[in-house]
């Protein structure tokens, strides 16, 4: 891996920590999803967790670049992160009820 934060260093792929490998994978993953506008696309991307293994730093440039996205996707994102759930306008909140029943509510800022 040639890492251009730190001087364009290079370090074995295993070094690479679990943070920058979610980054990476939500990089990958937004630039796929624009490549052909003229393809059926899908205008939702949902991102399961992955967020606990950020640096603050780096989870603000991870929200701000999800806001960004705002205007052209919808985006649901599953997390446990304090942080990053304060920072999202629009939330379904499942709650287990039971052992077996969940309610669902949707809570807007």
């Amino acid at each position: 891996v040639k890492d251009a934060y730190y001087g364009g260093n290079r370090r074995p792929l295993n070094m690479v920590s679990g943070g920058e490998s979610f980054v990476v994978s939500l990089a990958l993953a937004l630039g796929l999803s624009s490549l052909n506008p003229n393809a059926a696309s899908a205008d939702i991307l949902f991102i399961d967790e992955g967020f606990g293994s950020l640096s603050s730093d780096v989870l603000e440039v991870v929200m701000t670049t999800l806001d960004r996205l705002r205007g052209s996707r919808r985006v649901g994102v599953i997390s446990h992160v304090e942080a990053l759930r304060e920072r999202i306008p629009v939330k379904i909140l499942v709650e287990k009820t039971s052992l077996s029943n969940s309610s669902i509510s949707i809570v807007s800022q």
